[in-house]
């Protein structure tokens, strides 16, 4: 049996027309609220002690935020559905937000999504 990703569960609920709204504004709302959450650890970074925690970055990509914010771009590559522009630019500054914060989730998205244009 095939394994779907996070992602394309979420997708298809944005696709499903029993739902009573344009779900993306909402899904506008979660990048935005990432990008602030990176802005204020970077911050709380700047005056915390470092120690061998993982940091906020390397947390978020753990729980799959760099796979569905690449999910998201390739959607809007495709035609097919597409995001409207607004939330593919706020994909595209959380993305790099991360990157700016960590070279290794930069190195890394780059290596294994290669054919990603941002």
């Amino acid at each position: 049996s095939s394994q779907v990703s996070n992602g394309e569960r979420v997708f298809a609920l944005l696709d499903d027309p029993a739902l009573p709204s344009d779900s993306w504004p909402y899904v506008l709302d979660t990048l935005q609220f990432f990008q602030q959450v990176l802005v204020h650890f970077r911050a709380v970074s700047c005056v915390a002690s470092p120690d061998d925690r993982a940091t906020p970055e390397e947390e978020l990509v753990a729980l799959g935020l760099v796979d569905s914010l690449v999910e998201l771009l390739q959607r809007a590559e495709t035609k097919e559905a597409p995001p409207p522009p607004e939330v593919t630019k706020a994909a595209k500054d959380t993305l790099g937000s991360l990157f700016q914060r960590n070279g290794h989730i930069c190195l890394f998205t780059m290596e294994h999504y290669y054919d990603l244009e941002l």
